[in-house]
Protein backbone atom coordinates (compact mmCIF):
# COMPACT_ATOMS: atom_id res chain seq x y z
CA UNK A 1 0.00 0.00 0.00
CA UNK A 2 1.31 3.47 -0.91
CA UNK A 3 -0.33 6.23 1.07
CA UNK A 4 -1.20 9.52 -0.71
CA UNK A 5 1.27 11.55 1.34
CA UNK A 6 4.05 9.14 0.43
CA UNK A 7 3.75 9.54 -3.31
CA UNK A 8 6.78 11.09 -5.07
CA UNK A 9 6.60 14.71 -6.13
CA UNK A 10 7.98 14.13 -9.63
CA UNK A 11 7.77 11.24 -12.10
CA UNK A 12 9.80 8.49 -10.54
CA UNK A 13 9.07 4.79 -10.61
CA UNK A 14 10.07 2.50 -7.78
CA UNK A 15 9.21 -1.17 -7.89
CA UNK A 16 9.51 -2.98 -4.58
CA UNK A 17 9.74 -6.72 -4.20
CA UNK A 18 9.81 -8.81 -1.03
CA UNK A 19 11.48 -12.19 -1.21
CA UNK A 20 12.25 -14.77 1.41
CA UNK A 21 13.28 -18.41 1.34
CA UNK A 22 10.94 -20.24 3.71
CA UNK A 23 10.09 -23.76 4.68
CA UNK A 24 7.02 -25.35 6.15
CA UNK A 25 7.34 -26.36 9.79
CA UNK A 26 7.80 -30.07 10.44
CA UNK A 27 8.09 -32.19 13.57
CA UNK A 28 11.31 -32.09 15.62
CA UNK A 29 14.18 -33.51 13.62
CA UNK A 30 18.00 -33.44 13.33
CA UNK A 31 19.08 -30.15 11.77
CA UNK A 32 22.79 -30.58 11.02
CA UNK A 33 24.32 -32.68 8.27
CA UNK A 34 27.75 -33.33 6.75
CA UNK A 35 28.63 -30.55 4.32
CA UNK A 36 26.87 -27.77 6.25
CA UNK A 37 28.86 -24.55 6.52
CA UNK A 38 30.79 -24.69 9.80
CA UNK A 39 33.85 -22.82 11.13
CA UNK A 40 35.92 -23.13 14.30
CA UNK A 41 36.06 -20.10 16.58
CA UNK A 42 37.41 -19.00 19.96
CA UNK A 43 36.48 -15.75 21.69
CA UNK A 44 39.84 -15.52 23.45
CA UNK A 45 42.48 -13.38 21.79
CA UNK A 46 45.91 -12.44 23.07
CA UNK A 47 47.01 -8.83 22.60
CA UNK A 48 50.56 -7.58 22.06
CA UNK A 49 49.57 -3.92 21.97
CA UNK A 50 52.07 -1.35 23.26
CA UNK A 51 53.12 2.18 22.27
CA UNK A 52 55.95 4.56 23.21
CA UNK A 53 54.89 7.33 25.61
CA UNK A 54 55.27 10.04 22.97
CA UNK A 55 53.56 8.01 20.20
CA UNK A 56 50.25 7.07 21.78
CA UNK A 57 46.93 6.61 20.03
CA UNK A 58 45.66 10.12 20.85
CA UNK A 59 48.17 11.43 18.28
CA UNK A 60 46.08 9.79 15.52
CA UNK A 61 43.26 12.32 15.91
CA UNK A 62 45.07 15.38 17.30
CA UNK A 63 45.03 17.25 13.98
CA UNK A 64 48.84 17.43 13.92
CA UNK A 65 50.47 15.51 11.07
CA UNK A 66 53.86 15.86 12.79
CA UNK A 67 52.81 13.49 15.59
CA UNK A 68 52.06 9.81 15.09
CA UNK A 69 50.46 6.70 16.56
CA UNK A 70 52.77 3.66 16.74
CA UNK A 71 51.83 0.21 17.99
CA UNK A 72 54.28 -2.67 18.41
CA UNK A 73 51.40 -5.10 17.89
CA UNK A 74 52.01 -4.67 14.15
CA UNK A 75 49.22 -6.33 12.08
CA UNK A 76 45.72 -6.23 13.58
CA UNK A 77 46.57 -3.30 15.82
CA UNK A 78 44.56 -0.10 15.75
CA UNK A 79 42.11 1.73 17.98
CA UNK A 80 38.58 2.05 19.34
CA UNK A 81 37.13 5.56 19.26
CA UNK A 82 33.91 7.04 20.63
CA UNK A 83 33.31 10.41 18.92
CA UNK A 84 32.20 13.12 21.34
CA UNK A 85 29.93 14.48 18.59
CA UNK A 86 27.67 11.43 18.97
CA UNK A 87 26.64 8.48 16.84
CA UNK A 88 27.28 8.81 13.11
CA UNK A 89 27.14 6.71 9.95
CA UNK A 90 30.74 6.83 8.74
CA UNK A 91 31.08 6.37 4.96
CA UNK A 92 34.70 7.30 4.25
CA UNK A 93 38.07 7.82 5.89
CA UNK A 94 41.47 9.30 5.11
CA UNK A 95 44.75 8.21 6.69
CA UNK A 96 48.14 9.94 6.54
CA UNK A 97 51.68 8.61 6.69
CA UNK A 98 53.99 9.29 9.62
CA UNK A 99 57.72 10.01 9.58
CA UNK A 100 60.36 7.29 9.27
CA UNK A 101 60.23 3.70 7.98
CA UNK A 102 57.72 2.91 5.20
CA UNK A 103 57.49 -0.85 6.00
CA UNK A 104 55.42 0.12 9.06
CA UNK A 105 52.73 1.78 6.92
CA UNK A 106 49.24 0.25 6.79
CA UNK A 107 48.49 -1.76 3.64
CA UNK A 108 45.02 -3.11 4.51
CA UNK A 109 42.29 -2.21 6.95
CA UNK A 110 39.05 -3.33 8.61
CA UNK A 111 36.55 -0.97 10.21
CA UNK A 112 33.84 -2.09 12.64
CA UNK A 113 30.98 -0.34 14.44
CA UNK A 114 29.09 -0.90 17.68
CA UNK A 115 26.46 0.77 19.81
CA UNK A 116 27.57 -1.12 22.93
CA UNK A 117 29.11 0.74 25.84
CA UNK A 118 32.90 0.42 25.49
CA UNK A 119 34.34 -1.82 28.20
CA UNK A 120 37.53 -2.92 26.41
CA UNK A 121 40.64 -1.64 28.13
CA UNK A 122 43.69 0.09 26.66
CA UNK A 123 46.09 -2.26 24.87
CA UNK A 124 43.57 -5.11 25.08
CA UNK A 125 42.25 -7.23 22.21
CA UNK A 126 39.33 -4.79 21.94
CA UNK A 127 36.73 -7.52 21.67
CA UNK A 128 34.68 -7.00 24.84
CA UNK A 129 31.91 -5.52 22.69
CA UNK A 130 29.85 -6.90 19.80
CA UNK A 131 31.39 -5.44 16.64
CA UNK A 132 29.81 -5.31 13.20
CA UNK A 133 32.18 -5.35 10.23
CA UNK A 134 31.43 -2.33 8.03
CA UNK A 135 34.21 -2.42 5.45
CA UNK A 136 37.61 -3.91 4.77
CA UNK A 137 40.16 -3.83 1.97
CA UNK A 138 43.61 -2.87 0.83
CA UNK A 139 44.92 0.67 1.22
CA UNK A 140 48.62 1.20 0.59
CA UNK A 141 49.88 4.56 1.82
CA UNK A 142 52.24 6.76 -0.22
CA UNK A 143 55.96 6.36 0.39
CA UNK A 144 56.10 10.14 0.83
CA UNK A 145 56.24 10.95 4.53
CA UNK A 146 53.62 13.16 6.23
CA UNK A 147 51.31 12.62 3.26
CA UNK A 148 47.57 11.73 3.14
CA UNK A 149 46.55 8.62 1.23
CA UNK A 150 43.59 8.66 -1.17
CA UNK A 151 40.21 8.68 0.56
CA UNK A 152 38.53 5.30 1.13
CA UNK A 153 34.73 5.29 0.65
CA UNK A 154 32.30 2.48 1.51
CA UNK A 155 28.58 1.88 1.91
CA UNK A 156 27.21 2.31 5.43
CA UNK A 157 23.82 3.73 6.41
CA UNK A 158 23.95 2.66 10.07
CA UNK A 159 24.96 5.09 12.79
CA UNK A 160 27.31 3.73 15.43
CA UNK A 161 28.39 5.34 18.68
CA UNK A 162 31.88 3.80 18.53
CA UNK A 163 34.20 2.50 15.83
CA UNK A 164 37.09 0.05 15.81
CA UNK A 165 39.75 0.55 13.14
CA UNK A 166 42.32 -2.20 12.60
CA UNK A 167 45.36 -2.28 10.33
CA UNK A 168 45.25 -5.86 9.04
CA UNK A 169 48.39 -5.76 6.86
CA UNK A 170 51.59 -3.72 6.70
CA UNK A 171 53.49 -2.53 3.63
CA UNK A 172 56.51 -4.75 4.41
CA UNK A 173 55.71 -6.87 7.45
CA UNK A 174 59.02 -8.85 7.61
CA UNK A 175 60.95 -5.58 7.92
CA UNK A 176 58.51 -3.77 10.20
CA UNK A 177 58.76 -3.88 13.98
CA UNK A 178 55.54 -1.88 14.43
CA UNK A 179 52.53 -0.24 12.78
CA UNK A 180 52.31 3.53 12.46
CA UNK A 181 50.43 6.44 10.89
CA UNK A 182 50.16 10.12 11.73
CA UNK A 183 46.48 11.02 11.30
CA UNK A 184 43.12 9.46 10.49
CA UNK A 185 39.83 11.19 9.66
CA UNK A 186 36.28 9.77 9.45
CA UNK A 187 33.51 11.40 7.36
CA UNK A 188 29.75 10.95 7.17
CA UNK A 189 29.62 10.91 3.36
CA UNK A 190 31.74 9.26 0.62
CA UNK A 191 34.84 11.01 -0.73
CA UNK A 192 35.62 12.83 2.54
CA UNK A 193 32.41 14.83 2.24
CA UNK A 194 29.86 15.55 4.94
CA UNK A 195 30.75 16.03 8.58
CA UNK A 196 34.17 15.20 10.00
CA UNK A 197 33.45 12.76 12.83
CA UNK A 198 36.67 12.63 14.87
CA UNK A 199 38.18 15.40 16.98
CA UNK A 200 41.07 15.84 19.36
CA UNK A 201 40.01 14.80 22.84
CA UNK A 202 37.59 12.06 21.73
CA UNK A 203 37.73 8.89 23.84
CA UNK A 204 40.22 6.66 21.99
CA UNK A 205 42.08 3.57 23.16
CA UNK A 206 44.80 1.46 21.48
CA UNK A 207 43.99 -2.18 20.76
CA UNK A 208 45.57 -5.19 19.13
CA UNK A 209 43.26 -7.98 18.06
CA UNK A 210 46.25 -10.25 18.18
CA UNK A 211 46.07 -13.92 17.41
CA UNK A 212 43.10 -16.13 18.17
CA UNK A 213 43.86 -19.00 20.47
CA UNK A 214 41.73 -21.16 18.18
CA UNK A 215 43.58 -23.92 16.33
CA UNK A 216 42.94 -27.55 15.45
CA UNK A 217 45.10 -30.47 14.27
CA UNK A 218 44.76 -31.31 10.58
CA UNK A 219 42.84 -34.52 11.31
CA UNK A 220 40.61 -33.02 14.01
CA UNK A 221 38.99 -30.04 12.29
CA UNK A 222 35.59 -28.65 13.19
CA UNK A 223 33.66 -30.20 10.28
CA UNK A 224 34.28 -33.62 11.82
CA UNK A 225 31.83 -32.91 14.65
CA UNK A 226 28.93 -33.08 12.15
CA UNK A 227 30.28 -35.78 9.82
CA UNK A 228 28.17 -38.55 11.38
CA UNK A 229 31.27 -40.54 12.33
CA UNK A 230 31.78 -41.01 16.07
CA UNK A 231 35.36 -42.15 15.46
CA UNK A 232 36.41 -38.67 14.32
CA UNK A 233 36.42 -35.59 16.55
CA UNK A 234 36.67 -31.81 16.74
CA UNK A 235 39.53 -30.57 18.93
CA UNK A 236 40.35 -26.91 19.62
CA UNK A 237 43.43 -25.76 21.52
CA UNK A 238 41.48 -22.64 22.46
CA UNK A 239 40.03 -24.66 25.34
CA UNK A 240 37.25 -22.73 27.16
CA UNK A 241 35.33 -20.19 25.04
CA UNK A 242 36.02 -22.12 21.84
CA UNK A 243 33.33 -23.67 19.67
CA UNK A 244 31.84 -23.20 16.21
CA UNK A 245 29.50 -21.27 13.94
CA UNK A 246 27.20 -23.39 11.77
CA UNK A 247 24.66 -22.59 9.05
CA UNK A 248 22.29 -25.54 8.57
CA UNK A 249 21.97 -26.48 4.94
CA UNK A 250 18.20 -26.96 5.30
CA UNK A 251 17.74 -23.21 5.75
CA UNK A 252 16.47 -21.17 8.67
CA UNK A 253 15.70 -23.43 11.61
CA UNK A 254 14.34 -23.36 15.15
CA UNK A 255 16.84 -25.10 17.45
CA UNK A 256 15.27 -26.46 20.65
CA UNK A 257 17.99 -28.79 21.88
CA UNK A 258 21.07 -30.84 21.10
CA UNK A 259 22.99 -34.00 21.89
CA UNK A 260 26.77 -34.32 22.10
CA UNK A 261 29.01 -37.36 21.90
CA UNK A 262 32.30 -37.70 23.77
CA UNK A 263 35.52 -38.26 21.82
CA UNK A 264 38.34 -40.72 22.43
CA UNK A 265 41.01 -39.85 25.00
CA UNK A 266 41.18 -37.47 27.99
CA UNK A 267 37.79 -36.83 29.60
CA UNK A 268 39.22 -33.64 31.16
CA UNK A 269 38.81 -32.01 27.72
CA UNK A 270 35.04 -32.65 27.72
CA UNK A 271 32.69 -29.63 27.54
CA UNK A 272 30.68 -28.81 30.67
CA UNK A 273 29.04 -25.37 30.50
CA UNK A 274 27.88 -24.11 27.13
CA UNK A 275 26.13 -21.17 25.48
CA UNK A 276 24.15 -20.97 22.22
CA UNK A 277 23.66 -17.81 20.13
CA UNK A 278 21.86 -17.17 16.82
CA UNK A 279 21.79 -14.68 13.96
CA UNK A 280 20.18 -14.01 10.60
CA UNK A 281 23.04 -11.80 9.46
CA UNK A 282 25.50 -12.86 6.80
CA UNK A 283 28.40 -14.77 8.34
CA UNK A 284 31.52 -12.65 7.99
CA UNK A 285 33.56 -14.37 10.68
CA UNK A 286 36.32 -16.60 9.33
CA UNK A 287 37.85 -19.87 10.43
CA UNK A 288 39.66 -19.66 13.80
CA UNK A 289 38.52 -16.08 14.42
CA UNK A 290 36.69 -14.78 17.50
CA UNK A 291 33.30 -15.22 15.79
CA UNK A 292 32.17 -11.70 16.66
CA UNK A 293 31.79 -10.16 13.20
CA UNK A 294 28.00 -10.61 13.37
CA UNK A 295 25.31 -9.46 15.79
CA UNK A 296 24.35 -12.50 17.88
CA UNK A 297 21.22 -13.10 19.95
CA UNK A 298 21.49 -15.34 23.06
CA UNK A 299 19.29 -18.43 22.74
CA UNK A 300 20.15 -20.73 25.66
CA UNK A 301 22.91 -21.75 28.06
CA UNK A 302 23.50 -24.38 30.70
CA UNK A 303 25.62 -27.27 31.89
CA UNK A 304 26.14 -30.52 30.02
CA UNK A 305 26.60 -33.90 31.65
CA UNK A 306 28.77 -35.66 29.08
CA UNK A 307 29.47 -39.31 30.00
CA UNK A 308 33.03 -40.10 31.06
CA UNK A 309 32.76 -43.21 28.89
CA UNK A 310 34.37 -42.54 25.52
CA UNK A 311 32.37 -42.41 22.26
CA UNK A 312 29.14 -42.05 24.27
CA UNK A 313 26.24 -39.74 23.56
CA UNK A 314 24.84 -37.39 26.20
CA UNK A 315 21.23 -37.26 27.26
CA UNK A 316 19.27 -34.78 25.13
CA UNK A 317 19.59 -31.15 26.23
CA UNK A 318 16.37 -29.18 25.60
CA UNK A 319 15.35 -25.55 25.98
CA UNK A 320 12.59 -23.15 24.91
CA UNK A 321 13.06 -21.35 21.59
CA UNK A 322 10.38 -20.40 19.08
CA UNK A 323 12.39 -18.14 16.73
CA UNK A 324 14.01 -19.40 13.54
CA UNK A 325 17.54 -18.34 12.61
CA UNK A 326 19.87 -18.88 9.68
CA UNK A 327 23.04 -19.55 11.71
CA UNK A 328 24.00 -20.58 15.23
CA UNK A 329 27.08 -20.10 17.38
CA UNK A 330 27.88 -22.76 20.00
CA UNK A 331 30.51 -21.95 22.64
CA UNK A 332 32.01 -24.23 25.27
CA UNK A 333 32.42 -22.04 28.36
CA UNK A 334 34.13 -24.56 30.68
CA UNK A 335 35.75 -28.01 30.62
CA UNK A 336 35.58 -30.97 32.97
CA UNK A 337 39.18 -30.33 34.07
CA UNK A 338 39.90 -26.79 32.93
CA UNK A 339 43.15 -26.56 34.87
CA UNK A 340 44.74 -29.63 33.28
CA UNK A 341 43.11 -29.78 29.84
CA UNK A 342 45.19 -28.37 27.00
CA UNK A 343 42.27 -28.55 24.54
CA UNK A 344 38.50 -28.86 24.14
CA UNK A 345 37.07 -31.80 22.22
CA UNK A 346 33.97 -33.81 21.31
CA UNK A 347 33.25 -36.23 18.50
CA UNK A 348 29.72 -35.33 17.38
CA UNK A 349 27.00 -32.74 18.00
CA UNK A 350 23.47 -32.68 16.64
CA UNK A 351 20.93 -29.86 16.91
CA UNK A 352 17.30 -30.86 17.24
CA UNK A 353 14.31 -28.73 16.25
CA UNK A 354 12.34 -27.77 13.18
CA UNK A 355 12.54 -25.79 10.00
CA UNK A 356 11.13 -22.27 9.82
CA UNK A 357 7.41 -21.73 9.38
CA UNK A 358 6.21 -20.03 6.22
CA UNK A 359 5.07 -16.45 6.65
CA UNK A 360 4.57 -13.24 4.70
CA UNK A 361 6.94 -10.39 3.93
CA UNK A 362 5.32 -7.34 2.41
CA UNK A 363 6.44 -3.75 1.77
CA UNK A 364 3.63 -1.52 3.02
CA UNK A 365 4.73 2.01 2.13
CA UNK A 366 7.48 4.30 0.92
CA UNK A 367 8.23 7.98 1.41
CA UNK A 368 10.29 9.87 -1.18
CA UNK A 369 11.74 13.32 -0.48
CA UNK A 370 12.18 14.90 -3.91
CA UNK A 371 14.41 17.76 -2.83
CA UNK A 372 16.78 15.67 -0.71
CA UNK A 373 16.46 12.62 -2.99
CA UNK A 374 16.00 10.47 0.10
CA UNK A 375 13.82 7.36 0.35
CA UNK A 376 12.30 5.52 3.32
CA UNK A 377 10.81 2.04 3.01
CA UNK A 378 8.56 0.20 5.49
CA UNK A 379 7.66 -3.48 5.42
CA UNK A 380 5.99 -6.14 7.53
CA UNK A 381 8.68 -8.01 9.43
CA UNK A 382 9.45 -10.51 12.16
CA UNK A 383 10.97 -9.59 15.54
CA UNK A 384 14.57 -10.69 15.90
CA UNK A 385 15.28 -11.00 12.16
CA UNK A 386 17.60 -9.08 9.82
CA UNK A 387 17.01 -8.04 6.22
CA UNK A 388 18.96 -7.06 3.11
CA UNK A 389 17.85 -4.28 0.78
CA UNK A 390 18.99 -4.66 -2.84
CA UNK A 391 18.91 -2.20 -5.75
CA UNK A 392 18.63 -2.91 -9.48
CA UNK A 393 18.49 -0.47 -12.42
CA UNK A 394 16.80 -3.00 -14.71
CA UNK A 395 15.32 -5.92 -12.69
CA UNK A 396 18.17 -8.11 -13.94
CA UNK A 397 21.29 -6.98 -12.10
CA UNK A 398 20.76 -7.26 -8.31
CA UNK A 399 24.43 -7.20 -7.31
CA UNK A 400 24.21 -3.90 -5.41
CA UNK A 401 22.94 -4.06 -1.84
CA UNK A 402 22.02 -0.88 0.04
CA UNK A 403 22.41 -2.55 3.43
CA UNK A 404 22.79 -6.23 4.30
CA UNK A 405 22.13 -6.17 8.05
CA UNK A 406 18.94 -4.18 8.66
CA UNK A 407 17.65 -5.05 12.12
CA UNK A 408 13.96 -5.81 12.49
CA UNK A 409 11.87 -3.11 14.12
CA UNK A 410 9.35 -5.72 15.29
CA UNK A 411 6.24 -6.46 13.27
CA UNK A 412 7.01 -3.42 11.08
CA UNK A 413 10.47 -2.26 9.97
CA UNK A 414 11.31 1.14 8.48
CA UNK A 415 14.63 1.77 6.78
CA UNK A 416 15.81 5.23 5.85
CA UNK A 417 15.92 7.87 4.90
CA UNK A 418 18.70 6.78 2.55
CA UNK A 419 19.95 8.42 -0.62
CA UNK A 420 18.28 7.11 -3.76
CA UNK A 421 20.72 5.22 -5.95
CA UNK A 422 21.08 6.77 -9.41
CA UNK A 423 18.64 9.64 -8.64
CA UNK A 424 18.97 10.98 -12.19
CA UNK A 425 17.32 7.81 -13.52
CA UNK A 426 13.56 7.91 -14.06
CA UNK A 427 13.10 4.57 -12.37
CA UNK A 428 14.73 2.22 -9.88
CA UNK A 429 13.99 -1.16 -8.38
CA UNK A 430 14.41 -2.20 -4.73
CA UNK A 431 14.06 -5.65 -3.26
CA UNK A 432 13.94 -6.74 0.37
CA UNK A 433 15.02 -10.21 1.42
CA UNK A 434 15.08 -11.72 4.86
CA UNK A 435 18.56 -13.00 5.66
Amino acid sequence: MITPQSRPCRPLLFIFLCLTCLHCRVDARPLLAPGDFIIAIDEDFSSRSSSPLSEGVANAIDGNINTKYLNFGRENSGFIVTPSSGAAAVQSFRISTANDETPRDPAAYAIYGTNDAITSEEHSAGNAETWILIASGERSLPDVRFSPAPVVSFGNNVSYSSYCFLVTQLKDSPRANSMQFSEIEFFTLPDAQGRSVLAAGDLIIPVHRGSAESSSPVTEEVFRCIDGNVNTKYLNFGRANSGFIVTPGIGRAIVRGFTMTSANDFSGRDPVSWELFATNARIRSVEHSDGKSEQWVPVASGNLILPTARFTQSEPVTFNNSVSYASYKFLVRSLRDGAAAEAMQFSEIQFEGSEAAADGLEIKSYVYDREARMLTLSWKSEPGQTYTLFYSPDLRDWDQDVDDSILSGGTMTSFGPFEVINPSFSRGFYRVERN
